[in-house]
């Protein structure tokens, strides 16, 4: 009887044991997962915080771009305005010229075509419209370059968020 009563209860044990052995096996693979899923999370903090630097340094480009482009679009209006200044200023001194005389006007008809000032670069403004247009097609397309910039930056921003 007593020794029936030390089996049962090391078979009692034993089952313990087995159970024990199990639960702990149990805690190893939920421990692994548990360090798994923090190895993923600090990888997606840092990669959050990448995109968060990039997204900072792009808001900041854009908002240099935006500087840049005002102050290009008000050397232009400073370069247009002193470029139709000197053109009145030639009208200005053919006529005077015209109204001196035949011989004086020659000369310095001889002397402009001789640098280049041709009646047309005068009495036009096709060359000063063309060079606006071409600068202001060119502000358009850094705009845009902006633009895109920061859509991209909205982007990787709201990729961030989800």
């Amino acid at each position: 009887k007593e020794v029936q009563k030390r089996f049962e209860q090391q078979q009692l044990d034993v089952l313990r044991l087995e159970q024990a052995q199990r639960q702990s096996a149990d805690q190893r693979e939920e421990l692994q997962k548990m360090r798994q899923a923090q190895a993923a999370f600090e990888k997606q903090s840092a990669d959050l915080k990448k995109l968060r630097e990039e997204h900072a340094a792009t808001l900041h480009r854009a908002n240099t771009l935006e500087a840049e482009q005002k102050q290009m679009q008000e050397e232009i209006h400073k370069k247009n305005t002193a470029m139709k200044e000197m053109q009145t200023k030639l009208q200005g001194f053919v006529r005077e010229t015209e109204e001196i005389g035949a011989e004086t006007e020659a000369v310095v008809k001889r002397l402009m075509k001789k640098v280049g000032l041709t009646d047309e670069v005068i009495r036009t403004e096709l060359v000063w419209v063309r060079l606006y247009r071409d600068a202001m097609e060119r502000l358009q397309r850094a705009a845009a370059r902006r633009e895109e910039k920061k859509q991209e930056a909205r982007e990787k921003e709201r990729e961030i968020r989800e």
